[in-house]
């Protein structure tokens, strides 16, 4: 096997290397570096790039990658990992999602631009060196809210490469998986910029897994996560070792622009629902009371059947807040043991 190069990165076979990517300077001569490390094996095989913290709060993916890259040794490695632990280091410094120099969503900006702002160089950093022409598959870490499910995002299509993007989401072993519909809002907000979408639009099978949990550790979410990104490893041949699943696999379809339910008053939430409930057109899920009489001033009914996916994490609302969304049950998938 030939050595695996990154920027100025090298890995011989049987190596693992960490290094960087160099994108410029801040104003006081901080330099803007992008952690990479590369783990090349000893037999033929893909290569496959995981990242974590692209938004810079969502922690539980860095962890993932520790607790992974522990667990190979690239003698015994075929093919080759690369690995981006912090995707945006301004807004992991900052403890916040959006690079803070712009308050720029870098998930919108992919490719990104050699010429661009700080999050488009980033992007164009990561994507010209690390993925474009180099990557066979891609896994983009994320974290939701602790009150949404843990699933793994994928493009809702009958093409080749989703396709292939939805049997890593299957073997990447969430409970549930969640097809995004490519609709006018899609466009509108920008969601052709996510790299995953990005990674589809040039033939490279990827996946964004959600884990539960924006700014803490959640034990359970970083476990489904190693598992998970070993088990694509081990689909892929890159690894030895059996596939773990749960038993139950729920594909569900989602759609950026469709009606969200949000309070019409303002006031606290009650939720008398969780992610992960199955509920019926109509059914009561929760109610809204005034903080001035504390009286119910407005039940929340399901415009529609489904799985809940979210509720809000925070419970006091204004008017036109969103405060649950409901998914689309397409597939159910029952793993033998």
């Amino acid at each position: 096997m030939s050595k695996l190069k990154v920027g100025s990165i090298e890995a011989s076979p049987g190596e693992m290397v960490y290094g960087s990517l160099n994108v410029g300077l801040m104003a006081d001569g901080t330099p803007i570096e992008i952690p990479v490390i590369l783990i090349q094996g000893v037999g033929d095989g893909p290569v496959l790039y995981v990242q974590a913290a692209c938004h810079g709060e969502e922690i539980n993916g860095v962890e993932v990658i520790r607790r992974v890259v522990s667990k190979l040794n690239p003698k015994e490695l075929k093919g080759s990992l690369i690995v981006v632990p912090v995707a945006n280091p301004l807004a992991f410094r900052s403890k916040q999602s959006y690079t803070p120099i712009e308050l720029e969503n870098m998930n919108r900006v992919f490719p990104g631009r050699p010429d661009g702002r700080l999050s488009e160089r980033m992007a164009y950093a990561i994507w010209s060196n690390c993925i474009k022409d180099k990557a066979d598959y891609v896994i983009d870490l994320h974290t939701g809210v602790r009150t949404m499910l843990t699933f793994i995002f994928v493009e809702y299509g009958e093409d080749e490469v989703i396709r292939r993007s939805g049997e890593l989401a299957r073997v990447f072993g969430t409970e549930y998986i969640v097809k995004e519909v490519r609709d006018e809002y899609w466009k509108r907000i920008r969601f052709g910029g996510k790299l995953r979408n990005v990674c589809n639009e040039h033939g490279i099978p990827s996946i964004t897994p959600e884990l539960d949990g924006r700014r803490c550790l959640n034990e359970e979410a970083v476990q489904i996560g190693v598992r998970g990104v070993l088990n694509v490893m081990k689909y892929l041949g890159m690894i030895k070792g059996n596939i773990e699943l749960p038993p139950k696999q729920y594909i569900l379809k989602w759609s950026p622009g469709e009606p969200k339910i949000t309070s019409s008053l303002g006031g606290i939430f009650i939720s008398k629902v969780k992610p992960g409930q199955i509920v019926k057109e109509d059914q009561v899920l929760g109610f809204i009371y005034s903080v001035k009489t504390l009286e119910v001033v407005e039940e929340i009914k399901a415009h529609k059947s489904g799985i809940i996916r979210y509720v809000t994490e925070y419970p006091v609302v204004n008017a036109g807040d969103r405060i649950l969304e409901i998914s689309e049950i397409i597939e159910v998938i029952e793993n033998k043991g």
